[in-house]
């Protein structure tokens, strides 16, 4: 059985370029985060849709790190200034 948490969040507004990009950085909440998405236009019916994530693990989080590390991921570059 898997357990869930709800947890709250207020975001900051980092970077903000329409239509192409969005950053947000956690201000309050348990675990801090910045999330940053992409979008790139394909051609008039598909869109690719980036989504980078990162967050600073610490006290009981901390040794979640170990099984986060290990999620299939793909490029790690992003064009989002933080």
């Amino acid at each position: 059985m898997v357990s869930r948490r709800r947890m709250r969040y207020a975001w900051e507004i980092t970077q903000y370029e329409p239509p192409t990009a969005l950053a947000l950085r956690s201000i309050t909440g348990p675990i801090p985060a910045t999330i940053c998405v992409l979008l790139e236009f394909l051609d008039g019916a598909h869109n690719k849709v980036i989504l980078v994530g990162e967050v600073q693990l610490r006290g009981v989080y901390e040794p979640m790190e170990l099984v986060i590390r290990e999620w299939p991921n793909g490029s790690s570059e992003s064009s989002c200034a933080n």
